[in-house]
């Protein structure tokens, strides 16, 4: 049941695509679903899980990288990566916020909330990498009790979801051999969780912890054992070529999309209506997919000037 290394990476590089496109589709439901999310199905599913998706992913491909790096070269790698296009983010974010709203009471929220899960990703990787040398197990436990009291980006969910996937890696082979049983397990969790949240207000606080826990965990584990176990049926073609190639673009969409709802798609949300069934089947889901077109173009465009490339994106190599 074993593949090759090309047709893992094509897998979940049109896994990381479709993880993205959830990003890009729920805040379009956000801001453009007529009345609201509140109690919205196909944005509160797409929210139980999309984020701790990405970072399970993200700490699959971690566990073998910590082999390449010593601490002073992970924090500089990892702060040139994440934390620089975070802070340049911020500048572009308070000026045009103060140019366009003429307003300053965003500033400490650009700097401590947007962009978080690269905040969230920047802090996941170096516990993960100052805990490699404990025993696994332990050091798991250490670094979730670790963010559970000292919680910020949701690291209290990020976290977990981070070390399950470098457990998803560590263990390649057998989840791989068990992904069937593996997908029908974690849906029925994810599905009896999602119950007990909704129906059951009175519950204790033990309970509420482990079904929020249980919830993105399970749902993220669903989706990549889907993924995995659907593989032979994603043929390599011009579409699932060009979403794969896009998978391997998720930071740069991550960061451009959040500029382009921010201070563009933001203002013009009051003057378009949509039908709500259409929005969440037809509307939300094809313009998720073109503005991501229109990221990877932009993206293209900004990578040929070193400065933007390197401060906004990241890329200092």
């Amino acid at each position: 049941m074993n593949i090759t290394v090309s047709q893992r990476i094509y897998a979940f590089d049109f896994l990381k695509c479709f993880a993205m496109f959830l990003v890009i589709y729920g805040h379009f439901l956000q801001y453009f679903l007529p009345g609201g999310v509140q109690g919205k199905t196909i944005f509160s599913l797409i929210y139980s899980f999309h984020m701790a998706l990405f970072m399970m992913i993200s700490g699959y491909f971690f566990f073998n990288s910590m082999n390449r790096y010593n601490l002073a070269s992970i924090l500089k790698d990892k702060f040139l990566a994440f934390i620089v296009p975070s802070i340049t983010y911020t500048c572009i974010s308070v000026f045009l916020s103060i140019y366009i709203r003429n307003d300053w009471a965003d500033c400490s929220q650009y700097i401590f909330d947007h962009l978080w899960f690269l905040k969230a990703l920047f802090c996941c990787q170096i516990v993960a990498f100052v805990l490699r040398k404990t025993n696994y197990f332990w050091g798991g436990i250490i670094g979730v009790a670790f963010f559970y009291f000292f919680n910020r980006w949701q690291l209290n969910i990020m976290f977990p979801a981070f070390f399950l996937g470098m457990i998803l890696r560590k263990y390649d082979i057998w989840w791989k051999e068990k992904v069937i049983l593996l997908l029908f397990i974690s849906l029925f969790i994810y599905v009896i969780s999602i119950v007990i949240r909704h129906n059951y207000v009175d519950m204790s606080h033990i309970i509420r912890m482990i079904t929020g826990l249980l919830v993105p965990l399970c749902g993220s584990l669903f989706i990549i054992s889907l993924f995995y176990a659907m593989r032979n049926y994603i043929k390599n073609g011009r579409l699932t070529d060009t979403f794969a190639y896009w998978g391997t673009k998720t930071k740069e969409l991550y960061i451009l999309h959040g500029l382009l709802f921010e201070f563009g798609l933001m203002y013009v949300w009051k003057y378009i209506h949509f039908n709500s069934i259409l929005f969440n089947l037809f509307w939300g889901p094809l313009l998720a997919v073109s503005l991501m077109w229109i990221i990877i173009r932009m993206n293209e465009l900004l990578q040929k000037n070193r400065i933007v490339n390197a401060l906004l994106l990241g890329h200092f190599k």
